[in-house]
């Protein structure tokens, strides 16, 4: 197929298009959608997108360092975790987070280093270790999501309510969507 056929190979004018927006545009084997409006629609929302991810990477590690200067965005995720499921197990921290064992032993290790977790037995289970937050990282990591919060009040308070409620739930929507 060829781009007349809505299979988009190649980049700009020399893939057979004008170089108009085309969320397809220079990923052989993505199909646009017909309408060239939509088309567009879709590439300002991904172009949008990729914008709020590398927003979203600088957030998180300015979060990380508010919490220990030497704390990196993985480990953040680890204290993100904890702080939304209280003790939990190695095991599951890996499984959750699409972490390797050897990579949860090393970030849980740095994290003690930081005094920011302990490492306990498992009540249940002898043989398992549980992971929790220590008092010092629940009260840097609260902080630093209240500063995160507040940010997104200051920018979102600007809005009217009608446009703060369709974006949530447009993003709800997205979300719910599997890819």
């Amino acid at each position: 197929m060829n781009a007349r056929d809505g299979l988009h190979v190649g980049t700009g004018a020399s893939a057979g298009n004008s170089g108009s927006a085309d969320p397809g545009q220079g990923m052989p084997g993505t199909r646009a959608p017909e309408d060239a409006a939509l088309a567009e629609a879709i590439a300002d929302t991904q172009e949008q997108l990729a914008v709020m991810m590398v927003q979203a990477r600088r957030s998180l590690k300015s979060r990380a360092v508010a919490i220990h200067p030497a704390l990196q965005p993985m480990a953040f995720k680890v204290l993100m975790l904890l702080s939304r499921s209280g003790p939990t197990g190695q095991s599951e921290l890996g499984r959750v987070l699409e972490m390797d064992k050897a990579l949860v032993s090393r970030t849980i290790k740095q994290l003690e280093i930081m005094d920011l977790v302990v490492r306990s037995e498992d009540p249940h289970d002898g043989r398992a270790i549980l992971v929790d937050m220590t008092g010092l990282a629940h009260e840097r990591y609260t902080a630093a999501l209240l500063d995160a919060r507040q940010e997104l009040i200051t920018r979102l308070s600007v809005w009217d309510v009608a446009e703060v409620r369709r974006l949530a739930e447009l993003l709800t929507r997205l979300n719910e969507s599997h890819y």
